[in-house]
């Protein structure tokens, strides 16, 4: 094969189940609208104490998940309030958990390269983003597991075993939550507008998706 006929472009075939969770997310969105708008306005009202911020977050993956998974059943808004106080504990240490690691890192980026020489510096903050980046990309699988799993403690392993699985993909995804994060910082209105529910419904997506290619990841269904 000459030169020519080398492309770094991903074939079509490999491109599709990377758009193939964006493309259920958004469509499925759309047509249930309504829902999802309540369920996010729901959870704006839920987590607004901050504390519970966790909890709402698993309890309306949980809801849009059902939602998802059973269409012929009519999810009432009163489940979230079920999941809510099922996943309590669960959202909690989640929430407390990933601030306390983004603290962290955090504070590390900002610490040693003032410390050390620059080039040192430099590497041990790029780390630090790194590693932030890494624990962002594997929430799809950590909320999924949180959720599903009977014991809380097994959801971070079986979440890193999904990242590891396919770590390439998992990076990729980060390009559309990142770019919501920026239209939501941009236009705060759309915190009420569905924007969380999008995400999560993406996230779904995208657990459904990988699911479908490899079924032993089954049982995080």
């Amino acid at each position: 094969m000459g030169v020519e006929g080398l492309s770094l472009r991903l074939p079509r075939a490999a491109r599709r189940p990377l758009l193939a969770p964006w493309r259920d997310a958004a469509g499925w969105t759309f047509s249930h609208l309504t829902r999802v708008i309540g369920v996010n306005l729901l959870w704006l009202l839920a987590s607004w104490p901050l504390l519970t911020l966790g909890p709402a977050t698993l309890a309306a993956y949980a809801w849009l998940r059902r939602a998802r998974l059973e269409p012929e059943v009519a999810e009432p808004y009163t489940r979230l309030r079920d999941d809510f106080c099922r996943l309590f504990w669960r959202g909690l240490g989640w929430a407390l958990a990933s601030a306390t690691l983004l603290y962290v890192l955090y504070a590390n980026a900002l610490f040693w390269p003032r410390l050390l020489p620059p080039l040192a510096g430099a590497v041990v903050a790029v780390a630090a983003l790194y590693l932030a980046v890494l624990y962002l990309a594997v929430q799809p699988y950590l909320l999924e597991a949180l959720v599903t799993l009977p014991r809380a403690m097994a959801a971070p392993r079986a979440a890193i075993a999904r990242l590891v699985a396919r770590p390439l993909a998992a990076h990729l995804h980060l390009l559309f939550a990142l770019p919501l994060a920026l239209l939501v910082w941009r236009f705060p209105t759309l915190l009420a507008l569905g924007a969380v529910g999008l995400l999560l419904v993406f996230w779904h997506a995208l657990n459904l998706e990988e699911a479908a290619e490899d079924p032993r990841l089954i049982e995080l269904l």
